[in-house]
């Protein structure tokens, strides 16, 4: 009634759907989907690169000074 009265139309560019609003419901759950599963891949990727990095330091450390060895084989 306001509208009306001040002269104003409302135009529906996107309209519901015959399937009763299941098209919108199926696209927010793939949505989810989506972002939980970018997530868990995150997390993963993460541990991963936490793991490497745990390794690298580990043999590092447990090898000692390998930049001298690699310098010794450079200058001679």
């Amino acid at each position: 009634m306001l509208l009306a009265e001040r002269g104003v139309t409302v135009e529906v560019v996107h309209g519901k759907g015959g399937a009763g609003g299941v098209e919108e419901l199926l696209a927010d759950f793939r949505s989810l989907v989506a972002t939980f599963a970018g997530g868990m891949y995150g997390i993963r990727s993460r541990q991963a690169r936490q793991r490497l990095l745990e390794t690298v330091s580990a043999n590092t450390i447990g090898d000692g000074d390998t930049s001298g060895s690699a310098g010794g084989d450079a200058g001679g």
